[in-house]
């Protein structure tokens, strides 16, 4: 799924000796942690795709999080928080994802997901 260069940059997240991805038989783990954030994706507004650039050996685009602050605000109650994050989000964030065509086929080459808005992983652009 990434190339050689990603792979080893996503899994060489200091602190994370064990690493975030790993294959086994065949198949691709993701270790899921927690990324502290006071704001988090609004679950009312699916990730959205930017297409940047597109050749036969690159494609490059963007994905788009929408992020709200989850928890109720000074004077709101579940259900009028409910209310305000079906109704619109606070802001957005843009990651860039890169796939290349290699001897293996389309493989990443700089990955980043809206799972929180604390920034992209390492290994991207």
């Amino acid at each position: 799924m990434f190339t050689h260069r990603l792979f080893q940059a996503l899994n060489g997240i200091e602190g994370h000796s064990s690493g975030l991805y790993a294959e086994r038989d065949g198949a691709l783990c993701f270790v899921d942690l927690i990324r502290p954030t006071a704001h988090t994706r609004n679950p009312n507004f699916p990730d959205t795709f930017v297409l940047l650039e597109q050749t036969d050996e690159r494609i490059r685009f963007h994905v788009v999080g929408y992020y709200s602050c989850l928890y109720p605000l000074e004077g709101e109650d579940m259900g009028t928080r409910d209310a305000r994050l079906r109704a619109g989000y606070e802001y957005t964030e843009e990651f860039e994802l890169v796939l290349v065509y290699t001897e293996e086929g389309w493989r990443f080459d700089a990955f980043s997901d809206t799972s929180a808005d604390a920034g992209e992983y390492p290994g991207g652009p």
